[in-house]
């Protein structure tokens, strides 16, 4: 909103200013529009990458003992393996399972 009087002088309040016809003057808490971002972050999380780990050799070979003794394993032959590896539960079933395809 551009104010200007007949003299080019423009009466806010009490103190005289200068017409800008150009640029308008804002009155009071209006505030000019702020700029829109050009592109939009969206809100991601980020993923740390854990660092793989291979077995040694004598947990592979005390996996493939055990697969000689018995080739069909169920939860709790896995939970005892994993005890006594030392490694997760999720990777001897994985390896269980590629060994007997």
């Amino acid at each position: 909103m551009s104010v200007c009087s007949t003299d080019e002088t423009t009466y806010i309040g009490s103190t005289p200013r200068k017409c800008e016809s150009s640029r308008p003057i804002y009155f009071g808490p209006i505030a000019p529009p702020k700029p829109q971002p050009i592109f939009k972050i969206k809100n991601t999380r980020v993923k740390v990458k854990q660092k793989r780990y291979g077995m040694t050799k004598e947990q592979t070979q005390y996996l493939e003992n055990l697969f000689q003794l018995d080739p069909n394993w169920n939860t709790a032959d896995t939970k005892t393996i994993s005890g006594a590896t030392g490694l997760n539960r999720v990777k001897i079933y994985k390896w269980h399972y590629d060994r007997k395809k």
